[in-house]
C-alpha cells in the first residue's frame, strides 16, 4: 500500500497514525448538494436532483424488501438442517425458485463461511438476524450468488471484525452491523453504486474494500472516517484509489480523502478538488497541490487544519467556503491566473493580508469574514493588484465591475461601515451589494445610477437612510426589506419597484411594526403616486396597486380605483381603528392585508348590490379575539371577500360572550345579544352554521337577555326578540317574572302588554 495505483508514494500515509479518541467537531458544518459522478464533477448540482436521487435509492430498497417478503411468503419447504465441515448448523428453507434461503446459523465457527449451496441448490439469501448475536465469529463471508441480505442479519456479534459481503449484492445498510463493536474491516457488496456518510454509523471501521460498480461518492461521505486504508476493485472502469484517497479513473478529479491524515500529496495529474473532498479532517496540516489543479470545489478543505495555502499555478477558481472554519489557516498566497472566488472562500480564518490577483473576474461577498483583515483605508490588508481591466477596488473597500459606459457596484467588502458613498460613475448597483451590512445606517447612490438590483440592500436592520437619485429607472425586488428605513423619496424616472422591495424591517413576518412611513414621489413620475398614505402603482387601465402603505393614521381609505394589493403592503400595521375599502381588489398577494391590530369599524363599498346592500359596515366587539378574526378574514382568500369578513363576524360575536365583560376580558350578554339580533335581522351572507351557533346563544340564553333588557330598560330587545320568534306563549311567563324581579315597573308592564296583544292574556297578572 506504500505505492497505490497512482503510483504516489505516500509517506503521510506509511506513516499515519490514526488518533482514534479525537473525535471531529461537525456540528457547524453545512451540508450542501453535489458530488462526484462517473464523468463529471456535478458541483452545480440541484437540491431536486437530490431528492430524486434519494427516492430512486428508496425505491430500490423498498422492491428489494418486496422481493425478499414474496420469496419468504412462497417457500415451499419446512425448515430444515444443514451441518457443513466445520460443524455450523444451518437453518433453511427451499424457496419456489429452487433457491435456498439461510434462516439461522447454529454453533458458528469462529470463522464463518456462508454455504454457495445446500441440496444442490444455490443460496441466494440471508433472512433478517440469519447471522446475530453469535459469539466467538471473528469473520463472516457470504458467497457472491447471494443477492439478498434481511435486515440486521449480523448485529449484536461483538468479536465480529471481518465481513466479506458478496459481489453480486447491489444494496447496503449501515445498521445491518449493530452492535458489532469489534467490525474493522469491510468488503462491501460488488456492485453497489454509491456510499455515503451512513457507512461511518460503524464506529471502528479501519479498511474498506469497494467493488467495481462503485460510481459515486456523496460529498462528506468520509467526514467521520477513521480509515488507515481503502482499496477498489481495480477492474472499475470510474474510480481508483491510492489507499488514502478517491480518485476518477483519469485520476484528474480528487474526490474524496479517505483516511484521516496529517499530510496528503495529490496526484500530479490531479485538476479537480471535488466539493468537500477534505472537509472536517481536523488533523489534516498541510496539502501538497500540483500546479495542474485548475478548480477547488466548495467546502473542499473547510473545517481542516491547514495552515498555509499556496494556489496551484493552474489555478482557475476557488469554491463556495472552500476553506471556510479552517481556524488555523494563515497565510494565503493567490496566483495570477485565478478568475474566480466564491463567497466566504476564507471566512472564519486566521489570514490577516489577502491580495487579490488583477486576473480575478468574479468575487463573492463576503470573501472573508471574520478574520484579521482590514477592508478600507490606507491600511488595508484585503488589496487587488494594480492593472485589473474588469474589477476596481476603492479605499472604502468597495469592489466595481467596470463597465463600457460606467461602473457596477459589486459588494462592499467593509462590514462595519456606519455610511457609504458609491463613487461617482456607479451606474448600477448589483443584486445583494450590500446584503446583510448591520452596521450600515445610511447608503448615498451618485447621479447616473439607473439600477438598484434585488436584494441590494436586503437586511440592512440599521439603514434608515437611502439617496436614491434621479435617473433610477428600476428598484429590484426584496432591495430594501428588512431595513429601518423611515422615508424615502422615488424619482421622476423610476418605472419599475421589484415585489417586497419596501417591506421594511420585520414587517415580512409581522413582529413589528413597519418603519417606513413617508414616502414622497417626484412631480412628473407616470408609474407611482402617493394617495391616502399609500403608495400606488398606476395601470393603463386606471386601476391601481398598493405598493406599501405609509399611514400611521387611526383611520385608512383604500382608494377607490385600487384593484391589487402588494404582497405585505399592510402588514404589522397596529394604529388602524377604522378601515375603508371595497370588494373590487380582486388580487390581494401574501400577508397584503394581515393586519396585527384590532380594528372597530369596516367598511366595504360592494361592486355590485348583494340582496339590497351596496356597502357593509361592520363593527368587531372590542375583545382579544377579535384580532385574530379580523387577521384571518383578510388572510385566507386572495381576494377582498365581504364573505370571510362577515364570517369572522359572526364568528367573533358568538364566542365572545362573558358575563363578567370585565373581569374576563368578553363582551356582555346584553351586548352579544344585541349584535346576534342585529345579524338575524338581517342575515346576509350568514353561514348555517353560525346562524345555528347564534340561534343556540339566544335560546339559551333568552331569560337572561330579557333581564338585561329590562335593566337597559330596551324594549326594542324585547320587540326583536318577539319578531324573531324568541318570545313565545310558552316562555312569556317566566318571562314575565324574572322581568318582574329586576323591580323595572315599566318594562314588566310593556311585557304584560306583549303578553295580552300576542299572545291572548285579558288579565293582569298582579297588581303594578
Amino acid at each position: 500500500m506504500a505505492d497505490g495505483l497512482l503510483g504516489i508514494p505516500h509517506i503521510a500515509y506509511a506513516k499515519a497514525q490514526v488518533n482514534r479518541s479525537k473525535s471531529l467537531d461537525l456540528s457547524k458544518l453545512d451540508v450542501g448538494f453535489g458530488g462526484f459522478a462517473p464523468t463529471l464533477l456535478n458541483d452545480g448540482e440541484s437540491a431536486r436532483e437530490n431528492v430524486l436521487s434519494a427516492e430512486a435509492r428508496i425505491r430500490e430498497r423498498c422492491e428489494a424488501a418486496e422481493r425478499a417478503q414474496a420469496a419468504q411468503d412462497a417457500h415451499t419447504s419446512e425448515l430444515r438442517h444443514y451441518v457443513d465441515q466445520a460443524g455450523t448448523n444451518w437453518e433453511y428453507v427451499v424457496l419456489s425458485e429452487s433457491s435456498i434461503r439461510i434462516e439461522r446459523c447454529l454453533n458458528a465457527a469462529v470463522n464463518l463461511s456462508v454455504p454457495e449451496s445446500i441440496e444442490g441448490l444455490p443460496v441466494r439469501s440471508l433472512a433478517p438476524d440469519a447471522c446475530s448475536s453469535l459469539k466467538n465469529v471473528i469473520s463472516i463471508e457470504i458467497p457472491d450468488d447471494v443477492t439478498i441480505i434481511g435486515g440486521c442479519p449480523f448485529r449484536f456479534c461483538k468479536s465480529l471484525e471481518y465481513v466479506a459481503l458478496p459481489r453480486n449484492l447491489t444494496t447496503f445498510e449501515s445498521d445491518w452491523f449493530r452492535g458489532c463493536p469489534s467490525l474493522s474491516r469491510l468488503r462491501m457488496p460488488g456492485l453497489l453504486e454509491e456510499v455515503g456518510p451512513s457507512l461511518f454509523d460503524i464506529p471502528h471501521l479501519e479498511y474498506v474494500e469497494f467493488g467495481a460498480a462503485l460510481s459515486r461518492v456523496e460529498p462528506g461521505t468520509f467526514q467521520k472516517s477513521r480509515l488507515i486504508g481503502i482499496s477498489i476493485d481495480p477492474e472499475s472502469p470510474w474510480l481508483q484509489t491510492d489507499g488514502a484517497a478517491i480518485y476518477s479513473k483519469d485520476a484528474k478529479t480528487l474526490v474524496a480523502l479517505a483516511c484521516p491524515l496529517s499530510l496528503y500529496v495529490v496526484a500530479p495529474s490531479c485538476t479537480t478538488i471535488a466539493r468537500k473532498a477534505f472537509s472536517s479532517f481536523g488533523e489534516l496540516a498541510k496539502v501538497d497541490l500540483p500546479n495542474s489543479v485548475e478548480i477547488i470545489g466548495p467546502y473542499a478543505f473547510a473545517r481542516t487544519g491547514v495552515r498555509t495555502f499556496e494556489a496551484p499555478s493552474a489555478l482557475r477558481e476557488i469554491g463556495e467556503r472552500a476553506f471556510f472554519a479552517c481556524a488555523s489557516l494563515e497565510n494565503v498566497v493567490l496566483n495570477e491566473k485565478l478568475q474566480v472566488i466564491e463567497a466566504d472562500a476564507f471566512s472564519n480564518s486566521d489570514i490577516s493580508t489577502l491580495r487579490i490577483p488583477n486576473s480575478i473576474v468574479e468575487i463573492g461577498y463576503p470573501v472573508a469574514a471574520r478574520t484579521k483583515l482590514v477592508y478600507a483605508g490606507e491600511g488595508a490588508t484585503f488589496t487587488l493588484e494594480p492593472g485589473s481591466e474588469r474589477l476596481m477596488l476603492d479605499e472604502s473597500g468597495a469592489l466595481y465591475e467596470l463597465q463600457g459606459d460606467g461602473m457596477k457596484l459589486l459588494c462592499l467588502f467593509d462590514s462595519e461601515a456606519m455610511r457609504f458613498e458609491a463613487a461617482e460613475g456607479t451606474t448600477e448597483v448589483a443584486p445583494g451589494a450590500l446584503l446583510n451590512h448591520m452596521s450600515l445606517e445610511e447608503v448615498v447612490l451618485p447621479k447616473g445610477v439607473r439600477v438598484i438590483g434585488a436584494a441590494a440592500c436586503k437586511g440592512c436592520r440599521a439603514l434608515r437612510r437611502i439617496v436614491v437619485p434621479e435617473g433610477v429607472t428600476e428598484m429590484g425586488s426584496e432591495a430594501l426589506m428588512d431595513t429601518a428605513l423611515e422615508s424615502l423619496h422615488i424619482p421622476a424616472s423610476l418605472e419599475k419597484i421589484g415585489e417586497n422591495a419596501l417591506v421594511t424591517y420585520n414587517a415580512h413576518n409581522g413582529k413589528r411594526q413597519p418603519t417606513l412611513r413617508e414616502v414622497t414621489v417626484a412631480q412628473g413620475n407616470a408609474r407611482y403616486e402617493e394617495k391616502n398614505g399609500m403608495l400606488l402603482e398606476k395601470w393603463s387601465n386606471g386601476k391601481a396597486r398598493v405598493v406599501v402603505n405609509t399611514d400611521s393614521r387611526e383611520c385608512v381609505r383604500i382608494p377607490e380605483e385600487v384593484v391589487a394589493i402588494a404582497p405585505y403592503a399592510f402588514n404589522g400595521d397596529r394604529n388602524i381603528r377604522e378601515l375603508y375599502l371595497s370588494n373590487r381588489i380582486k388580487l390581494v398577494g401574501m400577508r397584503g392585508l394581515a393586519f396585527q391590530c384590532f380594528i372597530e369599524l369596516i367598511h366595504i363599498d360592494l361592486e355590485e348590490p348583494i340582496k339590497g346592500h351596496t356597502s357593509f359596515d361592520v363593527r368587531f366587539p372590542e375583545i382579544d379575539r377579535s384580532v385574530k378574526q379580523i387577521e384571518l378574514a383578510f388572510s385566507v382568500p386572495d381576494h377582498v371577500s365581504v364573505e370571510a369578513i362577515l364570517d369572522h363576524y359572526d364568528g367573533s360575536i358568538v364566542s365572545g360572550s362573558s358575563y363578567d365583560a370585565m373581569v374576563d376580558g368578553g363582551i356582555g350578554l346584553y351586548d352579544q345579544s344585541k349584535m346576534i339580533i342585529a345579524r338575524l335581522k338581517d342575515p346576509v351572507l350568514m353561514t348555517p352554521s353560525n346562524r345555528s351557533m347564534c340561534d343556540r346563544v339566544m335560546r339559551s340564553n333568552l331569560v337572561d337577555i330579557i333581564v338585561q333588557a329590562a335593566r337597559h330598560d330596551d324594549r326594542q330587545v324585547v320587540d326583536d326578540m318577539l319578531d324573531l320568534g324568541y318570545l313565545t306563549k310558552d316562555n312569556i311567563d317566566i318571562v314575565v317574572e324574572r322581568a318582574g324581579d329586576v323591580q323595572d315597573a315599566a318594562m314588566t308592564g310593556y311585557l304584560l302588554e306583549v303578553k295580552r296583544r300576542f299572545f291572548g292574556s285579558q288579565l293582569m297578572d298582579f297588581d303594578l
